[in-house]
């Protein structure tokens, strides 16, 4: 009974990993259809290896954890099995290693691209200003530089 859960537990890490490397091909391959600079293309190109790296990895954990069972029941040796334990577990750890930096990586760009177009939106409001100050806001030079006529008292203009 236990063989079940783990070869479906087995199945679910391949599975995983096999959509995933799908979805990082066909990701790729519309990145490399579209017009991009040289930085984002080297990001994409390095994000592509790293979430392949990782789901790879995710794969071959499924693997590992059917073959260590298999070893432990064809082997009653407890170090094996505490051998490949240890084992797994580092193929783990690794995977969220590479996860993690999957995720730095990836707020580290778009924070990047963020700053970008907030510099960019501070010239062009700049520049705006600039420009308002210059033409009165579409009233005409004199128009901007005549004083406001006084309220009437009852607040109707």
């Amino acid at each position: 009974m236990q063989i079940y859960s783990v070869i479906f537990v087995s199945a679910i890490l391949l599975l995983t990993a096999a959509a995933l490397l799908v979805s990082h091909v066909w990701a790729w391959r519309a990145s490399q259809r579209q017009e991009l600079d040289t930085g984002e293309r080297d990001y994409r190109r390095r994000q592509f290896r790293r979430r392949m790296h990782t789901s790879a990895t995710l794969g071959l954990l499924g693997v590992a954890v059917l073959i260590g069972y298999l070893l432990t029941l064809w082997f009653q040796a407890s170090w094996l099995a505490l051998v490949f334990s240890a084992s797994v577990m580092v193929l783990l750890c690794w995977v969220v290693l590479l996860a993690a930096m999957d995720i730095w990586a990836t707020k580290r760009h778009f924070g990047r691209l963020r700053q970008d177009c907030l510099v960019e939106q501070a010239k062009l409001e700049a520049q705006i200003r600039r420009i308002q100050a210059v033409r009165g806001n579409g009233k005409g030079e004199t128009a901007a530089r005549q004083p406001k006529s006084p309220r009437r008292e009852d607040g109707v203009d």
